[in-house]
Order: C-alpha cells, then structure tokens, then sequence
C-alpha cells in the first residue's frame, strides 16, 4: 500500500481509496472501519480493507485482504457498459476452466 486517501463522493458520502482503488463504507465499530471495494456488487470483486483508528496525527492502520478482479474504475460507467465487461470476465472464466480441464485430462493419461 502506498496511499491511502479519504474522498467525499458526489453524495456528500465517505469514500476510501488505497492506490486509485475507491472502497464504500461497510461497517464501522469504535476501533475499526471494514470498507469494501466499491465494483462488489456489480463485478464481484472479493478485496476488502479495515482501518484501524489510530491518535491524531497519525497515518491509519489499514489492512487489505484479497485481490481486484479489475482494473481501477474511477468514473461512472455507461448504459451496457457494466454488462459488456461482465460478458469479458465470464469469457475469461470459461477460457481459465477449459485450460484447467485439459491440464487435468492430461496428467490422468500419463
């Protein structure tokens, strides 16, 4: 991690965004904040950060678990935009499962 950022969105909300990734607000509880990356819902993408408060002054604790299934995607997307790159990462699936398929058929021949 690299930077860490707090934005205000169009709504007036809290974003946080570590290396150009924007995350939303999950949950928070009195030391820390659970955020989710913010292409969850509509790509499935799996990261999610917790910040830990720390004293003023201070830079925060956060940590990150998982990994993007996407580039950074900072603008709002277009109509069909959304289901076009849906249609790309399921097309990227079926070629990573046809792969696996074969590579294991060929370890059970030898």
């Amino acid at each position: 991690i690299t930077d860490i950022v707090f934005v205000v969105n169009n709504v007036g909300g809290l974003q946080l965004c570590v290396d150009g990734y924007p995350f939303i607000r999950s949950r928070t509880t009195d030391e820390v904040q659970y955020w989710t990356c913010n292409q969850r819902k509509r790509l499935g993408c799996p990261v999610r950060a917790s910040v830990r408060r720390r004293e003023k002054g201070q830079k925060p604790l956060v940590k990150l678990s998982g990994c993007h299934n996407h580039l950074i995607i900072t603008e709002r997307q277009r109509y069909g935009e959304s289901s076009m790159l849906m249609q790309t990462m399921a097309r990227g699936r079926q070629v990573v499962a046809e792969k696996r398929k074969r590579a294991t058929s060929k370890q059970r021949r030898a």
